[in-house]
């Protein structure tokens, strides 16, 4: 019997493990047959979409890491709109709405809003996990 799961993700992707966990979580959920529905992101995790960040060949690609595991899975990886416009990850339509001349989000990702990850929870049937 294939499960569904939602993911939530709170971590920051420098300074805790929620990142890495739940990339090895979802791995492991698709390799099992299960189906990945989306990953939300919000709070300190949002900085994980970063265009701008780069980071030494040695270290966990962690944003690359979530491209693929969405491509496998063919889900969305939903960044929090308001949490994204506090620490500066913005998309197309909010820097030319804001005046500015380029955005600072992974084309990848996809700015939704918090009544999204409401809509995430409410489906039955669903897993819903969290990591902090």
């Amino acid at each position: 019997m294939s499960t569904k799961f939602s993911l939530l993700v709170t971590g920051s992707p420098t300074e805790s493990q929620a990142h890495l966990s739940a990339i090895r979580f979802a791995k492991s959920v698709l390799s099992g047959g299960h189906t990945l529905s989306n990953v939300f992101f919000y709070q300190d995790a949002v900085n994980v979409a970063n265009r701008f960040t780069l980071k030494p060949e040695d270290e966990a690609q962690l944003k690359e890491d979530w491209k693929a595991v969405a491509a496998q899975a063919q889900c969305e990886l939903q960044l929090c709109v308001a949490a994204g416009n506090r620490r500066g990850i913005i998309n197309h339509e909010e820097a030319s709405q804001n005046g500015m001349d380029t955005n600072s989000i992974d084309d990848e990702f996809v700015v939704v809003g918090l009544g999204q990850l409401a809509a995430n929870l409410a489906k039955n049937g669903q897993q819903f996990i969290h990591f902090k």
